[in-house]
């Protein structure tokens, strides 16, 4: 038996490496479009202030909001100061 391929063959193999490539490449480019890269961060926030029932998460909008108070009180106070 031959391990010598015919150019047929390495030739089918080259078709199928780059069509498999520009398929990587193009799904690649569709992930990284800015407006998709948001709607998937969007997904994220939601389902951290969503659960699976579709309720509110009310501790974690409180603990968040308490956050932001905090941090604006700190900021104010260090302004002051």
């Amino acid at each position: 038996m031959s391990n010598k391929r015919n150019a047929e063959a390495i030739a089918a193999e080259i078709n199928a490496s780059r069509e498999h490539l520009s398929k990587t490449v193009a799904d690649l480019n569709g992930y990284v479009k800015p407006m998709n890269m948001v709607s998937q961060g969007m997904g994220l926030g939601n389902s951290f202030f969503i659960n699976e029932k579709g309720n509110l998460r009310v501790e974690r909008i409180v603990a968040v909001a308490a956050v932001g108070l905090a941090l604006v009180g700190i900021f104010s106070r260090s302004r002051k100061d």
